[in-house]
């Protein structure tokens, strides 16, 4: 019977003891789940947030991206004025509010709140400034991204500009060359004949110029040219048509002048390059220009026998001895 008693009691101790540690078992692994549970939230969080920063940063990216792909809308203008239209047509949908102008002297900004400005620096040379006024301080990158847009399409323009200029620019006198001058002659023919109006072609040739260089080196006689051609330059008007036509011959267009017009220009032309004493280094000489003219469309109705007629007057006032205007 003892026996009995003492093994009832044996089994409800072990009963007791395992059911606290099977208690014990589940507590830990509650406390578990708890801290996998907490965990499992806190990368929940985390993910979200990393979700939404990505996304910050993807539309940051999209917008600054959209920020330099103005330039390609920008450099489609090769004027520096419409570039500044098209530039501030552009800036307005990433600055709204903010305003924009293109100025030739530097502004002073000292006293405008929210004011910018950006030197447009091309090389050494400046191309004005761009002013803003409105940009709070969140925009100031903004801006500076755009205004670095804005200035490569400056850049572009005077680029193009300059390589325009010198595709129709003789380098030494700075006039037109003889393809452009040619283009503006056939111009000034189409608008005078379709308003029934007269022009005179002029062509001059620098007297015994071969001999100048064969006397003073050849870099004197350019400056003799040079020289003539702004002579030529200095007793024209804005409407007139000035151009070398090759060698030391020039060629000018009156525009709007009749024969007795256009021969007193010539002249007027003829003294005063007779007239003009040229420095050239350490020479000091005189020039003289023999000028043939031509009429439209009293001489000739069309541009090729017109420039004919002016090189036959031309060639005869060298043989009646240089210096003289025939035609």
């Amino acid at each position: 019977m003892l026996g009995i008693i003492a093994l009832s009691a044996l089994s409800l101790a072990g009963y007791y003891f395992l059911a606290r540690l099977f208690n014990a078992g589940i507590e830990r692994r509650r406390k578990d789940c708890l801290r996998l549970r907490e965990r499992c939230d806190a990368l929940c969080r985390e993910n979200q947030w990393l979700r939404q920063s990505n996304a910050a940063l993807e539309k940051s990216a999209e917008e600054t991206i959209a920020l330099y792909d103005i330039t390609a809308e920008i450099c489609r203008e090769l004027d520096e004025q419409k570039v500044f239209e098209v530039f501030r047509a552009q800036a307005n949908k990433y600055l709204p509010g903010v305003g924009l102008r293109l100025l030739k002297e530097r502004p002073d900004a000292g006293g405008v709140p929210d004011s910018a400005v950006l030197e447009l620096s091309v090389g050494r040379s400046s191309a004005g400034y761009l002013a803003a006024s409105g940009v709070r301080g969140g925009e100031r990158e903004r801006f500076a991204i755009l205004a670095q847009q804005f200035l490569i399409g400056v850049k572009h323009a005077l680029l193009y500009k300059k390589a325009e200029a010198m595709t129709m620019t003789d380098a030494l006198t700075g006039m037109s060359n003889r393809r452009h001058f040619s283009r503006r002659l056939e111009e000034e023919f189409v608008r005078s004949a379709r308003n029934n109006l007269e022009f005179c072609f002029l062509m001059l040739d620098v007297d015994y110029f071969k001999k100048i260089n064969d006397t003073y080196g050849h870099l004197v006689g350019d400056a003799v040219l040079k020289e003539v051609a702004q002579v030529i330059r200095e007793n024209v008007r804005q409407i007139d048509i000035i151009g070398r036509w090759g060698g030391e011959e020039l060629a000018v267009v009156f525009a709007e002048a009749g024969p007795g017009q256009g021969r007193f220009a010539a002249e007027r032309l003829r003294q005063a390059v007779e007239g003009r004493e040229i420095c050239a280094y350490d020479e000091k000489l005189k020039a003289t220009v023999s000028i043939g003219i031509a009429g439209f469309p009293r001489d000739a109705k069309e541009i090729q026998p017109l420039i004919e007629k002016a090189d036959q007057a031309l060639y005869r006032a060298k043989e009646a001895g240089r210096n003289k205007v025939f035609g």
